[in-house]
C-alpha cells in the first residue's frame, strides 16, 4: 500500500472512531438537561409600508385609528413587560415612498 492510501485510510479510520465516540457520548461524561424551561414570545411585523403615524380607517363598519410605529412600540413595552425574553422581529418591507 502507498503512502497516499495509508493516509487516506488512517483518515478514515479516525473519522469513523471520533463519529463513534460523538455519537455514544464520551467515557465519563454525562449530559443533565436544565430543568429549567424558558417561553420565548415573538412579536412579527411585516409590510408596514412608511405608516410612520397613526391613520384613520374604516373597520368593521366604524371609524378607527391604526397603525404607528409609536403604537408598536407600545405594544412591544407591554409585551416585554409580561416576558422580558420577548424577540421581536421585522419581515421588510417598512419603506415605502415618503417616510410621512
Amino acid at each position: 500500500m502507498n503512502k497516499t492510501k495509508r493516509t487516506q485510510a488512517f483518515l478514515l479510520l479516525a473519522a469513523v472512531v471520533l463519529l463513534f465516540l460523538f455519537s455514544a457520548g464520551m467515557p465519563g461524561q454525562e449530559v443533565q438537561a436544565k430543568q429549567e424551561t424558558k417561553q420565548v414570545d415573538v412579536i412579527f411585523t411585516h409590510d408596514t409600508h412608511s405608516h410612520l403615524n397613526s391613520f384613520s380607517t374604516v373597520a368593521d363598519g366604524e371609524n378607527q385609528v391604526r397603525g404607528g410605529f409609536a403604537k408598536i412600540k407600545t405594544l412591544v413595552e407591554r409585551q416585554r413587560e409580561k416576558n422580558p425574553d420577548t424577540l421581536v422581529l421585522d419581515g421588510g418591507d417598512f419603506s415605502m415612498g415618503t417616510l410621512v
